[in-house]
């Protein structure tokens, strides 16, 4: 999850049957996909999605002290579940194995 660098992901590829990145950040995540994605593109069982802004504010609010989130996925839909709410993970792919 965030935006890692495009090393550690390659490393990741080279060590790993299949690698999902979750960009988040808005802007960020498409200033960052921008510049990684021409040395990424090559990588070939990378799949990268880019979380909406909703989710990720959606999250953010969840947040506090010593918190335990869940990550449910029933027939390709994603939900991250925490003491009292759920919030659908919305995202777009920029990226697919392949």
């Amino acid at each position: 999850m965030g935006l890692p660098d495009e090393k550690r992901i390659r490393k990741a590829c080279g060590q790993s049957e299949h690698v999902i990145v979750y960009a988040y950040g808005g802007r960020a995540a498409e200033l960052w996909w921008s510049k990684a994605h021409v040395e990424l593109e090559r990588s070939r069982n990378l799949t990268v999605y880019a979380l909406s802004r909703a989710t990720t504010d959606a999250v953010t609010a969840m947040a506090q002290s010593r918190m335990e989130l869940q990550l449910l996925v029933q027939e390709g839909e994603m939900w991250i579940a925490g003491a009292d709410s759920r919030v659908p993970v919305e995202r777009e792919t920029w990226k697919s194995e392949g």
